[in-house]
């Protein structure tokens, strides 16, 4: 009884000292890990997560809501049979160049793949669509000027890039509709805002 009241107790602290905090990205590898990589007689590789890690990220979603979300380099089924043990919504494999993707809801883009991820699946975007993702990424919740965007990827502002870019924006907007709260919309008379 008294173990239980301590645990609640330190709970509500948790949850104090984590208000601001709302989500948590993290590697896989020397973070939810030993650092140790373990091969089997087939060559196959494992690992070793740590159970205090695990108890910390169910903490964290139970106690003070805050969800945490790997991001990782490897395209691996021990991280995603992991990340599904500790029940996370989101988990994102393969990805490369950390420092150079976007976070959007629930999404994450790497514009140098050119693909766009949501959960476990991926979509391979064009050129154009990652460029102009991109861009609008960059522009976060502000707007995107027309003109500057057909400029920048079209290099010309004329009428039928203006009408290729609005084709773009629309299959954009179709691979982002799996999440509500990720939108793009047209502010007229300037251009593009990407909410997210």
């Amino acid at each position: 009884m008294v173990i239980d009241t301590k645990l609640r107790d330190k709970n509500l602290h948790l949850k104090e000292k984590a208000e601001k905090i709302k989500v948590i990205l993290t590697d896989v590898d020397g973070v939810l890990t030993d650092t140790g990589i373990y091969y089997g007689k087939d060559g196959e590789a494992f690992k070793r997560f740590s159970i205090r890690d695990g108890m910390g990220v169910e903490r964290l979603q139970k106690y003070a809501g805050i969800e945490t979300i790997i991001v990782t380099g490897e395209n691996s089924n021990t991280v995603k049979t992991r990340a599904e043990k500790l029940k996370m919504k989101e988990f994102y494999l393969g990805v490369n160049k950390k420092e150079e993707s976007y976070k959007l809801g629930e999404y994450l883009f790497d514009p140098l793949k050119q693909q766009l991820v949501y959960r476990d699946k991926s979509i391979k975007l064009t050129t154009k669509e990652s460029e102009l993702l991109e861009l609008l990424c960059r522009h976060g919740n502000e707007i995107l000027e027309r003109n500057f965007a057909l400029k920048s990827i079209w290099i010309d502002d004329n009428y039928f890039n203006a009408r290729s870019m609005d084709v773009y924006i629309t299959r954009l907007r179709k691979y982002l509709m799996k999440d509500v709260s990720v939108k793009i919309l047209n502010v007229h008379g300037k251009g593009y805002k990407l909410i997210c």
